[in-house]
């Protein structure tokens, strides 16, 4: 079970990717492309879960997305920093043997 600002979310899925600022110049009359590097950004992720508890924690998450507040990520092996949603996407699923709903989680993360 993982935290996100103090939400439990059952987390199925954990990625990332790096993102190096790098851009690409065409040279006229060359045969090759310059490239310059400028860096990388602040690290990402994606996490892909559940959300089982409490049906207002979803509008919390989307609360926390749109007004990009830093949010301490814990997961199983312990605290993973601050981390804002960039994006949230969800779907409630139907779960017969719970009477609260159930939602897929689609988290875009980037550290703070």
């Amino acid at each position: 079970m993982w935290t996100l600002g103090g939400y439990r979310i059952i987390v199925n899925g954990d990625s990332g990717k790096p993102e190096p600022k790098v851009s690409e110049h065409f040279v006229l009359d060359g045969t090759e492309s310059v490239f310059h590097y400028f860096g990388y950004g602040s690290p990402s992720r994606t996490l892909t879960g559940h959300l089982l508890d409490n049906p207002d924690d979803l509008d919390d998450l989307v609360t926390l997305c749109n007004t990009a507040t830093p949010s301490t990520l814990v997961t199983d092996q312990g605290s993973e920093g601050d981390w804002i949603i960039m994006s949230i996407q969800y779907q409630r699923i139907v779960d017969i043997k719970r009477q609260k709903p159930v939602w897929r989680l689609t988290l875009e993360l980037k550290q703070a």
